[in-house]
C-alpha cells in the first residue's frame, strides 16, 4: 500500500504538460504536431533510460534506484517551472522528467514484487497499475486548478515536489533488499535478446507498446479535445472542466483495471486483451466521429473509451511478470517499459501530426482522423497478439 500510496506523488508532474496544452500552443505559439513533440518527449526519456535503470534493478536493491530517481524528477518539475521558454526548453525539461519516471515507475514496481509472496504478484501488479491511473487523474485536476489561480509555473513547481515526497514515503517504509547475483552477467542488449527469446512474454510485450501508444495519444489530447467540445456545445449546455473531464475519465481506469484483470484469470488473459483491444478501436472511431456533436454524448464516449483502454492495462503488466523467467525479472520488465513508452512517444505526436494534416483543432474531421489514429494502436495490438500466440 506504502508503494502504492508514493505512486499518487510520483505521478503528480505526469499529465501537468498535457492538462496545460492549449495555453502553451497560444503562449509559445507551437503547431499541434510541436505540441504533440513536447507531449511525448517524456515517454522518449523513459525509453532511453529504462534500459538500464530497469535491468539495474537485477543487481541492485530497486529501492535505491527508485530514491536516486525521484531526485531526477524534482529536478525536471523545477526545471520547467523556472527554465522552460519554448520548445527546445520544454523538449530538453520534459525528457529528464521521463528519465526520472523511468527510475521509478518499474523500478517501484520490482521493488514491490521483490517484497510479496508469488501468489499474491498477479494482484499486487495490478493494483500498482490501476493506481497509476488515479495519480494521473489527479495531476490533470491538480494542474489545471494551481496553473489557474496561480499561473503555470506553479503548477510544474508544487507537482514537481510531489516524487520527492514519494521518495521519503519508499525510504521510510521499504527496508533494503537486494536481489540474488545473476548466474550469468550480461549487458543490456544481450539481456534484451535473451527476453526476446521468451515468446509468451514477447507477445504481452509488444501488446502493451501497442496499448500504451492509443492511451497516450489519448492522454495528451484529451484536454484539447474537450476544449473543443465545450466551444462546440453552444450558449446554456452542460460543460464540465476540461481539466476535470480528464480527472474523470481518467479515474475510471481504476476499476476498469482491476475488472479486467479479474476477467483476465476468468476467461483467459490473452483472449480479454484482444476482446478489449478490438473494442477500444471502436470505441476510439466513435469519439472522432461524433466530433462536434452533442456534448454529452461526447463525454460518454470519452468515459467509454478510457473504460476500454484501462481494461486491459493491468493485464498486460501482469502477464509479463507471469510470463519472465526468475533470473530475467528486471530485464524483462526494462524491455516491456521501454516498449511502452516508446510508443507512448509515438502516440501524442501522430495524434498532432493528424490534427495539422485534417486542418487543425477547430475542425471537427481533424478529430475524427486524430481518434483513428489513437485507435491504430489496438489493432495493432490484436495482431501482435495474434501472431505471438
Amino acid at each position: 500500500m506504502a508503494l502504492c500510496g508514493g505512486q499518487l506523488f510520483e505521478l503528480l508532474p505526469h499529465s501537468v504538460y498535457a492538462a496545460l496544452i492549449p495555453l502553451f500552443i497560444a503562449e509559445w505559439g507551437l503547431s499541434n504536431a510541436e505540441a504533440g513533440w513536447i507531449g511525448g518527449m517524456g515517454a522518449f526519456g523513459y525509453m532511453l533510460a529504462v534500459p538500464f535503470l530497469g535491468s539495474a534493478t537485477d543487481r541492485v536493491d530497486a529501492r535505491l534506484v527508485y530514491l536516486g530517481s525521484a531526485v531526477l524528477s524534482l529536478a525536471a518539475g523545477l526545471g520547467f517551472a523556472f527554465a522552460a521558454e519554448g520548445f527546445w526548453s520544454a523538449v530538453a525539461w520534459r525528457m529528464l522528467a521521463g528519465i526520472g519516471h523511468a527510475g521509478m515507475y518499474m523500478p517501484g514496481l520490482r521493488a514491490l514484487t521483490d517484497r510479496v509472496d508469488a501468489a499474491e504478484k498477479s494482484r499486487v501488479v495490478v493494483s500498482y497499475t490501476a493506481s497509476y491511473s488515479v495519480g494521473v487523474a489527479a495531476s490533470f485536476v491538480i494542474a489545471g486548478w494551481i496553473a489557474a489561480r496561480w499561473g503555470w509555473p506553479a503548477a510544474f513547481i508544487v507537482s514537481g515536489i510531489g516524487p520527492a515526497v514519494a521518495g521519503l514515503i519508499v525510504a521510510a517504509v521499504l527496508r533494503p533488499k537486494w536481489p540474488p547475483p545473476p548466474a550469468n552477467p550480461a549487458n543490456v542488449l544481450t539481456q534484451f535478446g535473451q527476453v526476446a527469446k521468451n515468446r509468451a512474454a514477447l507477445g504481452y510485450i509488444l501488446g502493451y507498446g501497442c496499448h500504451s501508444y492509443e492511451l497516450m495519444g489519448y492522454r495528451a489530447w484529451s484536454v484539447a479535445f474537450m476544449v473543443f467540445a465545450a466551444a462546440n456545445a453552444g450558449p446554456g449546455a452542460f460543460v464540465l472542466e476540461p481539466t476535470v473531464v480528464a480527472f474523470l475519465v481518467t479515474l475510471f481506469g481504476l476499476p476498469a483495471s482491476i475488472l479486467g484483470n479479474e476477467l483476465a484469470i476468468r476467461l483467459g488473459r490473452r483472449r480479454l486483451i484482444g476482446s478489449v483491444m478490438a473494442l477500444s478501436s471502436i470505441v476510439a472511431l466513435s469519439v472522432g466521429a461524433a466530433a462536434g456533436g452533442p456534448y454529452l454524448l461526447i463525454l460518454a464516449l470519452m468515459i467509454l473509451h478510457a473504460v476500454m483502454m484501462a481494461a486491459d492495462s493491468g493485464s498486460l503488466t501482469a502477464g509479463t511478470v507471469a510470463a519472465a523467467k526468475p533470473e530475467q525479472q528486471g530485464a524483462t520488465m526494462a524491455l516491456h517499459s521501454m516498449t511502452g513508452f516508446g510508443c507512448s512517444f509515438l502516440g501524442p505526436l501522430m495524434v498532432g501530426l493528424s490534427l495539422d494534416a485534417a486542418g487543425g483543432r477547430a475542425d471537427p474531421a481533424a478529430w475524427f482522423f486524430a481518434f483513428a489514429a489513437m485507435g491504430l494502436g489496438g489493432v495493432l495490438g490484436l495482431l501482435v497478439l495474434r501472431i505471438t500466440r
